[in-house]
């Protein structure tokens, strides 16, 4: 039955790609349309200069024009027969529109914008729908000043070429095989205990394709030049030192206030710099410093990107964040059909803001994608320890040297131990109870927290002379943080921005916008380009607002669900309170939410009674994994918070970008 659906997928995949996918290389073929080539020489130009050592023409203004003044025939395609002259790191793109006149209109109109890059030869052509006759065409080209073009000629009528593109094929087939499979397969349809084996390589091979996926996206985003982090930082630390060599300016040092914005002049003054007694200070988290940067120049002697960094730390989080849902699922959850096992996986490993992190990988993503990490290994081996019945010391001394390193990376993960308080409480309780030593149960949790805490506080006295003091007080960032006032009022803004911010969504690839602006605030309020909220990222975690009328089937479920609520929530307050905003800080707490919204959407589903019911959320359910995966990866990985594909790895934007839009 199988074999038969995929040849019948097989088969109208190639259809699609043979007319569909290529309908562009079929405009001229039954109407006959008259083949013409304009030379540069015979065009009228406007804004660009001819340079003659080059052989190129040079924009003397953002906007430029090549017109044609006497085609007189009706135009099916137009290909732009011109060539960037190479800069010296990417391959950069310019946006170009073709302008024309025919019967209906006397004066030029504009038809939608194409991207030109030297490597896509599909970005030079345009397919025009145009009414009749045209007497005028032209070409108006949107780039930088002072950019070298190099036209050769503007064709009219040409045929596009035809390409197959086999990976628009298999993708096809892939996604139409999985569909199939959901639908019909036992392993899917049955319990994970029926199918373990096979049940369990369909979980490592999902978390295998979310880590090649991330490796895709930071091929195309991680910056191979140094920051201060990753170079400077990592030198001081190699010298014995915890401030910069760099020495702050006389100007810096002589201001008012150093820590005033509107003071200071960013370019030469330094930002999100800790200036403290006339030295730079690096305010973002030591450990990864210590455990990857540090070792990588002392071997290879010299700087590793701050986006390998995110990257390393990502792919381990993906695998910590898969470990940890199979874990939950396979203590509570085990009856329930294997193909909500899947969907649940799929929505936590979109939603997490990983793809956002890689999107946009640098040295504040490091310390992020670091703290994320080593707070979900620490909640992993707690679980195991507090919920499995053999209980093993091991993994709750595990699961505290994580939680506490993790504060090493970023100080706001601290709130993440709020988890384990309650349980190790009511573990020594009942340790007492049962008349058993609680001095191992002590030290399990005392030496991690103590070590990496004193550890802290004597790093931070060295710096800062105060042992609380990790330097957020002192960043020359975009306000004076220490006189910054009325921030409880902030809350309702932050908390609209942060989870019901609705996406902006478009018509235009990547069919997502970044957006910074929310509800305005009287006041100091900062937000930077965020996507959208949580709600409207991961629905799912929507669910959390039904906490209180869900049925738990034990009190341990119960916990985690409104410990992993209310903890999220906090840390999300906090965050709004101290900084704002930033679509990166919701990956401190989202995987918190969505675990929370999973499990009370799994809960639901086991105690309905009819099989119609449990269909019905299925299927919505399935809607979300769907949603929650493209607006993720298109927002986070594609997008991101600063557009670095498109900016950085414009071949690999725009091949995806004429891959999915074939009608451009």
């Amino acid at each position: 039955m199988f074999k038969k659906y995929l040849l019948k997928v097989i088969l109208i995949a190639l259809i699609l790609e043979l007319t569909i996918f290529n309908i562009n290389s079929y405009r001229l073929l039954f109407s006959k349309y008259e083949k013409k080539e304009y030379l540069i020489n015979d065009c009228e130009l406007k804004n660009v200069e001819y340079k003659e050592e080059t052989n190129s023409y040079e924009l003397l203004e953002d906007t430029a024009y090549i017109l044609i003044n006497k085609t007189d025939c009706r135009i099916g395609t137009v290909f732009f027969d011109a060539t960037i002259l190479p800069d010296l790191n990417v391959d950069l793109p310019i946006k170009y529109e073709i302008i024309y006149t025919d019967e209906t209109s006397k004066n030029f109109r504009e038809l939608p914008p194409k991207y030109l890059l030297n490597s896509i030869n599909a970005s030079k052509y345009t397919t025009c729908y145009l009414s009749g006759k045209s007497e005028k065409i032209g070409i108006k080209i949107t780039a930088t000043k002072g950019m070298n073009i190099k036209i050769n000629s503007i064709r009219i009528n040409s045929i596009i070429p035809f390409k197959f593109n086999i990976l628009r094929v298999l993708l096809i087939v892939v996604i139409f095989a999985l569909i199939y499979s959901l639908k019909h397969s036992k392993v899917f349809n049955q319990t994970f205990e029926e199918n373990k084996s096979t049940a369990l390589k369909i979980m490592i091979t999902t978390i295998l394709f979310f880590i090649i996926l991330n490796t895709i996206i930071a091929k195309n985003t991680i910056l191979e030049y140094p920051d201060f982090y990753c170079n400077d930082f990592t030198k001081s630390i190699i010298s014995g030192s915890f401030h910069l060599k760099q020495e702050p300016n006389k100007q810096l040092l002589e201001l008012e206030n150093p820590y005033d914005t509107t003071q200071r002049v960013r370019s030469r003054d330094g930002w999100d710099i800790a200036l403290f007694n006339g030295k730079f200070y690096v305010y973002f988290g030591i450990l990864p410093e210590l455990i990857l940067f540090v070792p990588y120049m002392l071997i290879e002697h010299t700087f590793l990107p701050s986006g390998v960094g995110v990257l390393i730390f990502s792919i381990l989080t993906i695998i910590a964040l898969g470990m940890l849902l199979l874990e939950i699922l396979k203590k509570w959850f085990i009856k329930v059909p294997f193909k909500l096992w899947f969907y649940s996986e799929v929505i936590l490993l979109s939603g997490s803001i990983v793809f956002n992190l890689i999107g946009r990988p640098e040295l504040y993503e490091v310390v992020t994608a670091a703290s994320l990490c080593f707070s979900i290994y620490g909640i992993l081996f707690a679980f195991k320890f507090f919920v499995n019945n053999s209980q093993k010391y091991i993994d709750l001394i595990v699961a505290c040297v994580f939680l506490a390193l993790s504060v090493a990376c970023r100080p706001t993960s601290l709130l993440i131990s709020l988890i384990i308080v309650p349980p190790i409480i009511k573990q020594c309780v009942k340790n007492i109870k049962e008349k058993k030593h609680i001095i191992n149960l002590i030290i399990c949790v005392a030496i991690p927290y103590l070590t990496v805490g004193i550890l802290l506080m004597i790093y931070n006295y060295i710096r800062f002379k105060n042992i609380f003091e990790f330097g957020a007080k002192y960043q020359l960032t975009v306000n004076d943080m220490t006189n910054l006032k009325y921030r409880l009022m902030t809350i309702p803004v932050g908390l609209y921005t942060a989870f019901f911010k609705i996406p902006h969504f478009t018509s235009e690839f990547p069919f997502i916008k970044r957006d910074g602006t929310t509800i305005p605030f009287f006041g100091f309020f900062y937000t930077e380009d965020n996507i959208g909220g949580l709600f409207a990222l991961v629905p799912t975690t929507i669910a959390i607002f039904t906490a209180k009328k869900t049925k738990f089937k034990n009190k341990e479920i119960k916990y985690m669900v409104y410990s992993f609520i209310i903890v999220g929530i906090l840390i999300s307050v906090i965050s709004i309170i101290k900084a704002g905003v930033l679509q990166r800080y919701l990956a401190d707490y989202a995987w918190l939410l969505i675990i929370a919204g999973l499990v009370i959407l799994l809960t639901k589903y086991e105690n309905y009674k009819h099989v119609e019911t449990q269909k019905i959320m299925i299927t919505i359910i399935g809607i979300c994994v769907i949603f929650t995966f493209l607006v993720n990866i298109f927002s986070g990985g594609i997008v991101g918070e600063k557009e670095y594909m498109r900016i950085y790895s414009p071949k690999t934007y725009y091949t995806i970008r004429y891959t999915m839009c074939f009608w451009e």
